[in-house]
C-alpha cells in the first residue's frame, strides 16, 4: 500500500509505503506524466495507492463548492478563506493540527 499526502499542493510531497510490517517514508513529486510514486528499491507495486489531497475552498463568489452541490452533502455554506474556515468550531481544530504545524 501507498498513501501520498499532497495536502498543501507544493512540488514535493510524503509518501508512506507499508508491506506487511514493514514501513517506510519517503518523497514523491507531484507530475502529471507519473501520477504515481516509483515504489522504494526491491519492492512491487502497491496494489493500493491512497491521495490526502486539500478539499478546497468554493470559487470566488461562491458559497457552496461545486462538489458539495453536486454530491448533495450538508454543506451549505462555506467560509470563503482558509482564515474565516479556521474560525469554525468544527474545522478550527483539524486546520490547526493538520494544516498549520
Amino acid at each position: 500500500m501507498c498513501g501520498v499526502d499532497a495536502g498543501t499542493l507544493t512540488p514535493t510531497s510524503y509518501v508512506t509505503w507499508l508491506r506487511g510490517k514493514e514501513f517506510v517514508l519517503g518523497e514523491y513529486r507531484l507530475d502529471p506524466a507519473a501520477p504515481f510514486p516509483t515504489p522504494p528499491v526491491g519492492w512491487e507495486r502497491p496494489e493500493v495507492v491512497a491521495f490526502d489531497l486539500p478539499q478546497g475552498l468554493p470559487a470566488e463568489g461562491a458559497r457552496r463548492r461545486r462538489a458539495d452541490i453536486e454530491a448533495k452533502t450538508p454543506a451549505r455554506a462555506l467560509p470563503t478563506s482558509r482564515a474565516k474556515l479556521a474560525g469554525w468550531k468544527a474545522y478550527g481544530g483539524f486546520i490547526r493540527a493538520g494544516v498549520e504545524i
